[in-house]
């Protein structure tokens, strides 16, 4: 959501592109939990259960569509 703002910021040009560059790679960056995903998605995969493919999945697709919907929302918002 954070780095949706920033991006609708820069785009209507309250902020240049190089504090853009800094904040949206360097600050965001430094929060990334795409590997805490990952690691999550893999233990869900490898489970016991019927339902374990079915909570990977969700876990996977829910999660991907939740951050383009709050990046989506972010950017409109700023």
């Amino acid at each position: 959501a954070l780095l949706g703002a920033l991006a609708g910021m820069a785009d209507r040009g309250a902020l240049s592109a190089d504090v853009l560059t800094v904040l949206g790679t360097g600050f965001c960056g430094g929060f990334t939990t795409f590997s805490t995903w990952m690691v999550e998605s893999v233990r869900l995969g490898n489970g016991e259960g019927r339902s374990r493919a079915s909570m990977l999945l969700l876990n996977v697709g829910g999660m991907f569509v939740a951050g383009v919907l709050a990046a989506a929302i972010a950017t409109n918002l700023a």
